[in-house]
């Protein structure tokens, strides 16, 4: 690394820094409606999810196949064989929270499996094209793990200690458990949320970020460029999916409360701290409004986003990124 160039994890802070009050605040005010009293279910909590685990998978597979491929770069390989962190994979573990959500609320008319398969189905495509993006440009794995999870760490804890706070009332579909009961520390629907160990995942997080810095060292210049590029365009395109799920309901929220009441009930509680709020956050809380119709249209790849073709044949729009 040139001696007067700053760390990659700074430059990657830099270049979201400006977004991160305003997110804050549209976070804040988006938890409560996928909680009690708004819903007495985990429904809108695990639509996030589905959604939410194409970008893990896309990028968890992307590693193993660019690894498992002899053709790999030798370059790339030593690249993602040094972000490595024991311990960080979420893929799995979020797959066993939905499952765990699944058959704890499975006797509606139609069982929450197959609504939250079906969601997976419509919105596959989102987890296709950025698999198909990181396969042809590993270096943007950087900036798709550095924002995914370390978000997890540090907004995502806030997230974990309001979902233990909803009650086992609400993750269990037998309606037992006392009103106003904490559910235990570990649960089998938040694991994606906790870590091994007796450090809370801190252990993990430190590995991490050194792991990502010394990865950066193998970046071209150019690479090391799209990198940090990418951070704040992956931040711009959570941005537009929040706004435009605001043009479409206004300010009509869950149920018959107001968005009104509920950032006034917000603003009495403990906000999240504003520097640990990340992309991944943003999404997670715009699709937790069960807006399905809109989730469908924000994620439909392809229809009528402005969208511009770079060089190396990606067409990159506001909310898509897929192959041409």
């Amino acid at each position: 690394m040139d001696s007067s160039q700053q760390p990659l994890p700074i430059e990657l802070s830099h270049a979201i820094r400006a977004s991160h009050v305003q997110l804050n605040r549209l976070i804040t005010a988006r938890l409560p409606l996928c909680l009690p009293p708004y819903t007495t279910k985990p429904l809108l909590y695990a639509s996030g999810m589905t959604v939410f685990s194409h970008i893990y998978s896309a990028i968890e597979t992307a590693v193993d196949e660019l690894l498992s491929n002899p053709n790999t770069d030798p370059r790339v390989c030593q690249m993602l064989r040094t972000l490595h962190t024991t311990g960080l994979p979420r893929l799995d573990r979020l797959a066993q929270d939905l499952s765990a959500i699944g058959q704890r609320h499975n006797q509606s008319t139609v069982p929450l499996q197959i609504q939250l398969q079906t969601l997976s189905d419509e919105t596959a495509q989102y987890r296709t094209d950025l698999h198909s993006l990181l396969l042809a440009r590993p270096h943007l794995l950087l900036a798709w793990s550095w924002n995914m999870y370390l978000a997890i760490f540090n907004g995502g804890r806030f997230i974990r200690r309001t979902l233990r706070d909803a009650g086992p009332t609400y993750w269990s579909s037998s309606g037992s458990g006392k009103e106003g009961e904490s559910c235990s520390d570990s649960q089998p629907q938040l694991r994606f949320w906790e870590f091994d160990g007796d450090m809370d995942g801190d252990d993990i997080k430190d590995a991490f970020k050194l792991n990502l810095e010394a990865a950066s060292e193998l970046l071209t210049a150019s690479e090391r460029e799209e990198v940090v590029q990418e951070a704040g365009r992956v931040m711009s395109v959570c941005q537009e999916i929040v706004g435009r799920l605001d043009e479409m309901v206004g300010g009509r929220v869950s149920g018959e409360i107001s968005r009104e009441e509920v950032v006034k009930k917000t603003k009495r509680k403990n906000s999240p701290p504003e520097s640990a709020m990340s992309t991944v956050l943003v999404v997670l809380m715009a699709l937790l409004t069960g807006l399905w119709d809109a989730l469908r249209r924000l994620l439909s790849i392809g229809k009528g986003n402005a969208a511009w073709e770079d060089k190396d044949g990606f067409v990159r729009g506001h909310g898509h990124l897929h192959a041409e």
